[in-house]
């Protein structure tokens, strides 16, 4: 063959090899393009855009699949069928296929197509189905084994899943024994659940008792909430619940703080480490105009600049006791006066309200110029809170306050009954 002959049918080849190229690439271009096309229709959710996404691309499993939830019941069962044979896989039409048969009446292969779409799809949505089929056909022992398999999932919503057991197992105790939460997020999202969702008044002890042994094994975030439960409980009366719940969180390091020992006696972050948070035993602060404070060193500055109302809570604590106990509150203080007045008392009440109108006992005026140690004696009454309260009022004819009050060296001890 001749180089002339040689180098012409290089070009030729060369030609031919452009060509299938620009013909892949063509077709490449029109397939996208129809691709697009049909998730287009699909996406606009008609009748007709439905039957059209799966015209054009008859064999996504998909497309057909989802088309069923536009159909008749005979149409809709073909389509499903169809979708799992192009894509065995497709755990949503097995789920659509069971629920179909379960509608039926078939509970047999309701119950085979639900197994299926299990088998092939190891995720959360399959699992949850089968506790849903189960609960629904009483088979509680195949129901309790889904929840543990569903719960299991990292991704899981595991609040359907206790609404739903809570409903086979109301008692928060026999529902904590059967979930038996094997890791600290189960336990976090089960203790959530019962602070979140099952009652707080005093007539379920059990739940707070529930919580509270759950909450050594959650995770840090879940905390917040179940601080704020313990608050819950306070305000509905349940001054146990409240304390096991409070005591789990300090035990654990939630709360920076040490745990309430009822017989001993003691206050909550007595030396004012930490800010008071306005939350459960922790102190309670009152913004009033005309008083400000400061917290640091293990002490409480209250500045008064005689803008103040005539009266005011400034601080107060639900303090937890124990009936016909005797307590000795202890304190040091000083108030630097740039006009010297009165009306400045620490004050006990019975009961838990913020506001409570039974007076216990109240100290001495607190306004005296040197640092003095006080002592304010009180008897646990039948209530098992009291409430230690810091206010002021101006008493007729006085000036308003004016100056510092520092408090430290805070304390509370119990003794025996006299």
């Amino acid at each position: 063959m001749s180089p002339l002959s040689t180098a012409r049918l290089n070009r030729l080849a060369h030609y031919a090899m452009a060509g299938t190229a620009c013909l892949m690439l063509t077709v490449a271009g029109v397939w996208s393009l129809s691709l697009g096309y049909s998730d287009l229709q699909f996406r606009s959710g008609t009748v007709d855009t439905v039957h059209r996404a799966a015209l054009i691309s008859p064999g996504d499993a998909a497309y057909i699949g989802q088309s069923s939830l536009l159909e008749n019941a005979a149409k809709a069962q073909w389509n499903l069928e169809k979708a799992v044979a192009l894509n065995s896989y497709y755990s949503w039409a097995w789920i659509q296929l069971g629920l179909a048969a379960e509608s039926r009446g078939d509970v047999s292969d309701a119950e085979d197509f639900l197994l299926r779409a299990a088998q092939v799809d190891r995720l959360y949505g399959p699992r949850w189905v089968l506790c849903d089929f189960y609960y629904r056909q009483a088979k509680f022992d195949l129901f309790w084994y889904w929840v543990h398999q569903a719960l299991e999932i990292d991704e899981s919503d595991s609040l359907p899943i206790f609404r739903l057991a809570a409903r086979v197992l109301p008692d928060p105790e026999a529902l904590s024994k059967q979930i038996a939460p094997s890791t600290s997020r189960i336990a976090g999202n089960l203790a959530s659940f019962l602070a979140g969702e099952r009652p707080v008044e005093s007539a379920a002890p059990v739940v707070a008792h529930e919580v509270a042994q759950l909450i050594p094994r959650i995770s840090p975030e879940k905390s917040p909430s179940l601080i704020t439960y313990a608050g819950k409980l306070l305000d509905a009366g349940d001054v146990p619940g409240a304390i096991a719940v409070w005591n789990a969180l300090c035990r654990r390091g939630f709360l920076p703080f040490a745990a309430i020992d009822l017989a001993r006696g003691n206050l909550t972050n007595a030396d004012f480490s930490s800010a008071p948070s306005g939350r459960g035993f922790d102190w309670h602060l009152i913004t009033i105009d005309g008083v400000t404070a400061d917290f640091a060193n293990g002490q409480v500055k209250l500045t008064f600049s005689r803008d103040q109302p005539d009266q005011g809570q400034i601080l107060f604590q639900r303090v937890p006791v124990v009936a016909g106990q005797s307590y000795e509150f202890h304190f040091r203080n000083q108030f630097a006066s740039t006009h010297p007045s009165e009306g400045f008392k620490w004050k006990v009440y019975r009961g838990p309200a913020t506001s409570p109108k039974s007076l216990l006992a109240e100290s001495i005026d607190l306004t005296n110029a040197t640092w003095k140690e006080q002592t304010l004696a009180f008897r646990g009454p039948h209530d098992p809170l009291v409430v230690l309260s810091l206010e002021f009022q101006r008493p007729r004819g006085a000036t308003r306050l004016a100056g510092v009050a520092t408090f430290e060296q805070l304390s509370l001890k119990s003794g025996s009954v006299q």
